[in-house]
This record gives structure tokens, sequence and C-alpha cells, in this order.
């Protein structure tokens, strides 16, 4: 599950690096997290989010709670 969890999160990173500040229009980053029990994790939601919040995008932050079928749902809305 936490390589789910890094997956979705690597995945997240590498969509913000590749939109430059040519877009004009707010970029909207979802990010599916298997848990937000463990430190961890909250620290990297708040460090991803505050990076993106500097480069002008929106981060929408979703945690599974262990499920590996809600995790999935939520990738795919």
């Amino acid at each position: 599950m936490r390589f789910k969890s890094c997956l979705a999160f690597a995945a997240a990173v590498i969509l913000l690096v590749g939109c430059g500040p040519q877009n004009t229009s707010k970029i909207k980053i979802g990010l599916s997290l298997d848990t937000l029990k463990e430190e961890r994790w909250q620290h990297d939601r708040d460090l991803f989010t505050a990076r993106a919040k500097e480069l002008g995008a929106q981060v929408l932050v979703q945690a599974a709670n262990n499920s590996d079928a809600t995790q999935i749902q939520q990738a795919e809305t």
C-alpha cells in the first residue's frame, strides 16, 4: 500500500514539474494518499501542497484510509 502512495505522490510531482508558467489557467493536482494517520504522509502532503501553491497550482488531497479500492476510485476521479 505504501508503494501505491509513493507512486501516486511521484505521479503528482511529475505532473507538477511538467506544467510551466506559460499556462494561464490554475492547475489542479489530485493527490490520493493511502493514509494520513502516519506523520510521514502528513509531512509529505504539507510540503507538496506548499510547493504547488508557490507555483500557482491547487492540490486536492484525499486519503484512502488503507483501502485500495477507495484509492483507485479517488485516482480515477
